[in-house]
């Protein structure tokens, strides 16, 4: 009866309600294990070494200047006040070397990004004619004169820096514990002296340093052109302006170059050095406790980062969360064949058998979470696909009583996995993947129930008399 089609079909909706419910309980679990995962890289930064933010070398030269006093009480006399003064390079090249690696540090199932950059920097110094000429009242105290380069995680320093200046090298230090820090973040320095006189400064910086999952630099000068390359070809690039690259299947390139950022940098340094309100160095050091941190921090105005972040392609949570997004649509597929199987060839199949249909669905998904967290993605996928499509196989083999039927239906959600693998690595394309998806799957629908008397569904086929009549024997 037509009443009896409905009742299972609003049984059937009613159950899909249900596992919308399930595999969003689901998809708050991938969210927990990807919590998880964020808490424990973070402890890993925190053991070993986190991102690395780099604030463009600069020199700082003591002036010393004599005037008289303001004070009234002073009056008469002469005061001396001492200011840092600032020399930027006017121009700058940076050339990064990142070898890029996921098995630097690992806990447990859980392996972050890190990278060893070799980094050199070559650039020229001018200094201003004001100090070379000071006026009569000024003194530059040039044998303090010190190049400092900002670092945020000192602990990924492999050596420390070297400056080369014609044939003579020098090696950068740290800070001394009595030392005045002219900067809110974490720097090493090297004492240039009477070096820092010369009218034009050729300079080359080499250092080694370690970090983990992004880098950025925050330029400064007149002219600053910085190139990445890397043996990695997943990054994402933020910050104040996006670079050039070149990205190919194990490997990118990438430049950057913006005169604007980096005078706007340089004036913000000059701000926070001659300022002692920690106040005026907020616009320019912000590196963030954290990877996300310092994305959302450069995703404000006026951004001062050069920036990337290394991704990982094959992240087993974003994975996972983007196969549930069609996780009711194998169920809808599942059913509605089990549903033409009632129709086309006249069986009955009860409400329960549909939901543990349903159920070997979606198993599949704890399934794949919990078994890409140990080996590959693909491997896991494939693994769970197929222990899954041969459960469900098995068991509709009893449920149509045809071995035949369930093989068919285990060809159907063979190639729904497969399709939606490749969905999967699609990135890019993936919208429209799936739009085809659901077009020719509506498209088989409607072919298949083409000839299909729908108000003749559900009813009983005309019984013959009872009891029969007997032939005439007359």
């Amino acid at each position: 009866m037509q009443k009896q089609l409905w009742s299972k079909l609003i049984i059937m909706l009613v159950m899909l309600i249900g596992f919308l419910v399930v595999f969003t309980m689901m998809r708050g679990l991938v969210m927990e294990r990807k919590s998880t995962q964020r808490e424990v890289i973070q402890e890993i930064g925190r053991n070993h070494v986190r991102h690395q933010v780099m604030l463009a070398p600069f020199i700082a030269v003591p002036v010393q200047s004599t005037a008289p006093c303001k004070d009234p009480k002073q009056q008469g006399f002469t005061c001396t006040t001492q200011m840092l003064k600032v020399i930027t390079p006017k121009t700058s090249d940076w050339q990064h070397q990142l070898t890029v690696s996921d098995d630097q540090y690992g806990h447990g199932i859980y392996r972050p990004i890190t990278y060893q950059d070799q980094l050199s920097i070559t650039g020229q110094f001018v200094p201003d004619t004001a100090l070379l000429n000071p006026a009569a009242n000024q003194q530059v105290l040039w044998d303090q004169a010190k190049l400092y380069l900002g670092l945020s995680d000192l602990r990924g320093l492999r050596q420390q820096p070297v400056l080369t200046v014609g044939q003579q090298k020098y090696v950068f230090d740290l800070p001394s514990d009595s030392e005045e820090s002219i900067l809110p973040m974490p720097y090493t320095r090297v004492a240039l002296g009477q070096l820092a006189k010369q009218a034009k400064i050729e300079m080359r910086i080499d250092l080694s340093v370690m970090g983990m999952e992004s880098l950025a630099v925050q330029p400064v000068g007149k002219d600053l052109k910085m190139t990445v390359t890397a043996n990695w070809p997943h990054a994402s690039f933020f910050g104040g302006q996006l670079p050039e690259k070149n990205i190919t299947s194990n490997a990118f390139t990438a430049v950057w170059q913006n005169t604007y950022l980096t005078n706007q940098n340089t004036q913000r340094l000059i701000h926070c050095i001659s300022s002692s309100k920690e106040a005026a160095c907020q616009d320019l050091v912000r590196y963030g406790n954290s990877v996300d941190e310092l994305v959302y921090l450069s995703n404000q105005q006026d951004s001062p980062f050069y920036a990337l972040r290394l991704v990982n392609p094959v992240d087993v949570y974003l994975q996972s969360e983007r196969t549930l997004k069609y996780a009711v649509l194998f169920v809808v597929i599942s059913f509605a064949a089990f549903f033409l199987f009632e129709i086309l060839k006249n069986l009955r199949i009860h409400p329960i058998q549909y939901g543990l249909v349903g159920l070997g669905l979606a198993v599949f998904y704890l399934l794949l979470l919990s078994f890409s967290e140990q080996v590959a993605f693909v491997w896991a996928y494939i693994g769970s696909s197929a222990a899954c499509v041969l459960l469900i196989c098995w068991y509709v083999s009893y449920v149509l009583h045809s071995v035949k039927r369930a093989l068919g239906l285990a060809v159907i959600l063979g190639s729904m996995y497969a399709t939606l693998y490749v969905i999967l690595q699609s990135e890019d394309h993936a919208l429209i993947l799936g739009s085809v998806l659901v077009f020719v799957l509506i498209g088989v629908v409607m072919f298949l129930t083409r000839h299909v008397n729908w108000y003749a569904v559900g009813e009983s086929a005309p019984q013959p008399p009872f009891p029969p009549s007997l032939p005439d024997q007359s």
